[in-house]
């Protein structure tokens, strides 16, 4: 889970939001691996127990399941520009709280989800 949220942010690096405005194969591209790689972030959302949620309340489980939703469902309805502001608004503070949890999970001796 950390390891694709680490790759979608890095994709993300010294990228020019106003190419969104006509973006060309490249950035269709990038954003297509961005959206990819954050994807299977949300992936995790779904299999992970209601004793996880409880427990790791910082990360935004709930919130997580409704974007995968839409983003898996949402087919072509899924904006280029939507992903970027996801990934750059929402990237490094779901980073911090994934990377909390793990660290938690690891602390007990556990498995990570």
């Amino acid at each position: 889970m950390e390891k694709h949220l680490a790759q979608a942010l890095k994709a993300l690096d010294g990228f020019d939001p106003q190419l969104l405005k006509r973006p060309d194969d490249l950035t269709i591209y990038r954003l297509g691996f961005v959206q990819l790689e954050y994807q299977k972030v949300l992936e995790s959302s779904t299999i992970i127990t209601q004793a996880t949620v409880e427990r790791y309340r910082a990360v935004p489980w709930q919130r997580l399941h409704r974007l995968r939703q839409r983003w898996v469902h949402g087919y072509f309805s899924v904006k280029l520009q939507e992903v970027h502001d996801e990934v750059v608004q929402q990237g490094p503070v779901l980073r911090k709280a994934v990377r909390a949890a793990l660290r938690a999970y690891r602390a007990e001796g556990l498995t990570p989800p």
